[in-house]
């Protein structure tokens, strides 16, 4: 409001405060001259006039003391039972003495709320006013006499009901003078808000001073009794307040605790909080400072708004900072003289204030601001409540940020931030589920070319700072509204959506980021080149999601074949499609017709000059295109659903092979591999445990081989069924270790006991010259194994130099064509026939 517009309500409320005093003398003149000394009752009280004029006073000193506040809009409308003893009042005594308690009650009450002069003027005037006009109008309805009649009864509590409603609206009437806009303009329903309420308390309020004036006239002993239940009612009705305070105050940290585990952020938490918390200390605002890297989060709700506004902060000012850093809370009220707290609130524009730290201020503030009306200002105990709900409520927030990162770690790649494969296939859907999006949307895939070189002559760790430059790039380069994901590797998606013809755009777009991704990059002091294959794909309503993942990818590999630029998938590159189908029918009729044949890799120990485990490799003997080998069939079985059966075969027939060679004499175990839909099962232990016990073997004479993209998709699944497998007593071997992105930083939660180092670090060990690049990489993982009391098997050696190699760097156990190729059973047995009688390699040493 203008301060013309504030003088302008304040001239009209002392206009009105003049005219209520006049008005009420005159009233009180006229209305005490026919009961001179004596109230509507004629009959002698026991009581001395000077005693019954202190009891009203400190009656109507505790009534206004007791007043119960309802927020009007940024005001205070307040209820009483002063209605008791003005009805014993003027059943009493003159009208001139209910005036004069009146007033020194009033008073004494306002000694202690201390409101603002005005308002002090203007209630002394109205007070006078509302017992004048209650004496006069009792005047006009009833002639004094000794005793209560029903119709002085009902007199009284007509004329009560009305002075209150008369009462009220001039209140209202203040009230709406110092509002601004439609504020100002009061409709029927706030009018009756007020108004029923203030009736139902002077009705109330009568049907106790009615009896208590017959116990009054009744003698001392009544006038004894009356004093007793006024202390104990007193007592009660104060205590009363207490609970209700104390139960509200208990409600709301309840609501706090119930938020914290219901709210997936922490703007949600705010919404379902600070509301509760302005209502609760009968504020104009309420503000959450939340501390966001360098700068802060500020959450706030005013009187009125329906949610939560948001802003960013850079800093603290120096009264908040002074709060955090002391981590004590800071209470400013509205008495408050201190000048450079004044000059702080006064810029805020705020009457008084409440600073607490939440989480000891390392989390933030929690701020509430200017008590409305101003009938009371903040105290002590609303800052040791708002302590309280500051410390649930950094439990709350502990709480909402953790889900809040959860569900954006669930929906997002962990090392570029761009959104992962589970939230593109969302997006998808969202999209075919509705024609006019299809319509307009295209998908694009692109995949970095030769990045497994990067990763093998510069390392992962440069590898991971190229995807995430290339992550920063390709948001730079995407339309807004499009969706980036990366799918896995080096892969990454684009799904554009909102184009009036996505296929150009799509092949617009794909042309620009193969032209910037061809462009070197300066990484570790290195040029990398991170160029890429891009293939497109129209979307059609309803169509798979798998279809459209399918198709993209189809067209990606084509252009990364072809090196021809970017790819939109036509119906020519699924011509290769039907031989694929063909070959998976003859898939599942092999897995039926026990066409799939076993081939087992030595592994030797290479301190001991010792064969103790091989590995199971699977082929396939297919009646018309001779033996493939598992790159051919392996990826159909995944993709099909048939990897289940298939690796239950591989797994009996491994296990029967085993059951046959300890018989043998041979003790020896033997390594199966796992793909990602065996590990997510969660049955598997159960699976694997009934096998062994058809061949009636122990579970230490299996190993389990699996790999980190096997399981790092469902870490939460994957990781329970591990341990189970390990619990059994099964070896659990952690293949293909070094080409992943993640191994270091999960190796801890995966229950393996052996690492198998990628053949890609093992092969240039057996080349003199290219040695060198791989040492030291080996070396780590050997040095790192080792510190998790992990054993390490060297795949991939090809040579006695790369043995020697391997020997020397402190891997125990080598695996490659030096030492055997994968051997039919009974070339096994021979095999190890021969090695038994002469060790294949001894290596003294650790």
């Amino acid at each position: 409001m203008t301060s013309a517009r504030w003088a302008a309500a304040t001239a009209k409320t002392v206009t009105l405060t003049v005219a209520l005093a006049a008005v009420g003398l005159l009233l009180l003149v006229g209305a005490a001259l026919p009961w001179p000394g004596q109230g509507l009752l004629t009959a002698p009280l026991s009581l001395p006039p000077w005693l019954v004029w202190l009891l009203l006073g400190c009656l109507f000193a505790v009534a206004e003391l007791s007043l119960i506040h309802v927020e009007f809009r940024r005001e205070a409308y307040s209820f009483s039972i002063t209605g008791i003893p003005l009805v014993i009042g003027l059943a009493l005594v003159s009208p001139l003495i209910v005036v004069a308690a009146r007033l020194v009650g009033t008073a004494v009450a306002f000694a202690v709320q201390r409101p603002t002069p005005i308002k002090v003027a203007y209630n002394a005037a109205a007070y006078v006013f509302e017992v004048a006009l209650a004496a006069a109008a009792l005047h006009l309805l009833l002639v004094p006499g000794p005793t209560l009649t029903w119709r002085a009864a009902l007199a009284f509590f007509v004329v009560a009901a009305v002075a209150e409603a008369v009462m009220g609206l001039l209140v209202l009437q203040v009230i709406a003078w110092h509002m601004t806009g439609s504020d100002a303009i009061l409709g029927l329903t706030q009018i009756l808000g007020v108004l029923r309420p203030g009736v139902l308390f002077s009705v109330t309020s009568t049907t106790v001073a009615l009896p208590t004036v017959m116990l009054i006239q009744s003698g001392t002993l009544g006038s004894g009794l009356v004093v007793l239940l006024g202390c104990g009612g007193g007592l009660l009705y104060a205590q009363y307040v207490r609970l209700r305070a104390k139960h509200a105050s208990l409600a709301v940290i309840h609501e706090v605790i119930d938020a914290g585990r219901g709210a997936t952020s922490v703007s949600g938490l705010a919404d379902r909080t600070l509301h509760r918390f302005r209502d609760l200390l009968h504020a104009g605002r309420a503000e959450l400072l939340l501390v966001e890297g360098a700068g802060y989060q500020l959450l706030s709700v005013d009187e009125g708004s329906d949610g939560v506004r948001q802003a960013q902060l850079p800093a603290l000012d120096w009264l908040l900072s002074s709060v955090q850093e002391s981590h004590e809370p800071l209470l400013l009220a509205r008495n408050c003289r201190e000048s450079t707290y004044r000059s702080w609130l006064d810029r805020r524009e705020v009457a008084d204030a409440i600073v607490v730290p939440v989480g000891s201020g390392h989390s933030g503030l929690l701020l509430i601001l200017d008590r409305l009306g101003d009938t009371a200002s903040f105290t002590d105990d609303d800052v040791r409540l708002l302590t309280t709900l500051a410390g649930h409520l950094d439990v709350a927030i502990t709480s909402a940020q953790l889900l809040q990162r959860l569900s954006h770690d669930a929906t997002h790649d962990l090392l570029t931030g761009v959104a992962n494969r589970a939230q593109l296939r969302t997006e998808l859907q969202s999209v075919v589920a509705d024609p006019l999006q299809a319509a307009r949307s295209a998908l694009v895939m692109l995949d970095l070319d030769r990045f497994k070189e990067v990763n093998d002559a510069l390392g992962h760790p440069v590898g991971d700072k190229l995807l995430q430059s290339i992550a920063v790039t390709l948001r730079e380069i995407i339309p807004t509204g499009a969706v980036l994901a990366r799918l896995g590797g080096d892969e990454f998606a684009v799904l554009l959506t909102d184009s009036d013809d996505p296929l150009e755009g799509a092949s617009i777009l794909a042309r620009d980021l193969a032209d910037t991704l061809s462009r070197p990059i300066a990484l570790e002091g290195a040029l990398v080149s991170s160029q890429c294959s891009v293939g497109i794909t129209e979307i059609a309503p309803h169509t798979d999601v798998d279809e459209l993942l399918r198709r993209a990818d189809a067209a990606m590999y084509a252009a990364k074949r072809d090196q021809s630029g970017p790819r939109v998938h036509t119906a020519e590159l699924d011509r290769g499609r039907a031989e694929r189908l063909a070959l998976l029918a003859d898939l599942q009729v092999g897995l039926q017709r026990d066409e799939l044949v076993m081939r087992y890799q030595p592994q030797l120990d290479l301190r001991t000059g010792r064969i103790i485990s091989v590995e199971a490799l699977v082929r396939w003997q297919h009646p018309r295109l001779g033996l493939l080998a598992p790159d051919t069939f392996i990826p159909l079985a995944e993709t099909s659903g048939m990897i289940d059966r298939l690796t239950a075969v591989v797994l009996a027939q491994s296990l029967a092979d085993c059951h046959a060679w300890t018989e043998a004499g041979y003790d020896i175990t033997v390594a199966v591999n796992l793909a990602a839909r065996n590990v997510n099962q969660s049955t598997l232990p159960q699976e694997v445990g009934a096998a062994l016990a058809v061949q009636g073997l122990t579970a230490d004479r299996l190993i389990l081989e699996i790999t980190e993209s096997s399981v790092m998709d469902n870490l939460a699944q994957t990781v329970p069924t591990l341990r189970r497998l390990r619990d059994i007593g099964v070896r659990l071997s952690l293949d293909d270790f070094g080409t992943g992105y993640s191994s270091l930083s999960y190796l801890q939660r995966l229950p393996v006991a052996e690492l198998k180092i990628d053949r890609s670090f093992i092969a240039p060990l057996s080349n003199a010259a290219d040695g060198s690049r791989g040492v030291a990489l080996v070396k780590g993982i050997v040095r790192l194994a080792t510190s998790l009391g992990l054993s390490v098997v060297a795949e991939g050696v090809e040579s006695a130099e790369g043995l020697d190699r391997v020997a020397a760097l402190g891997c125990q156990v080598a695996q490659g064509y030096h030492i055997a190729r994968p051997l039919t059973f009974d070339a096994l047995l021979t095999f190890l026939g021969a090695a038994q009688h002469a060790p294949l390699r001894l290596v003294a040493g650790d």
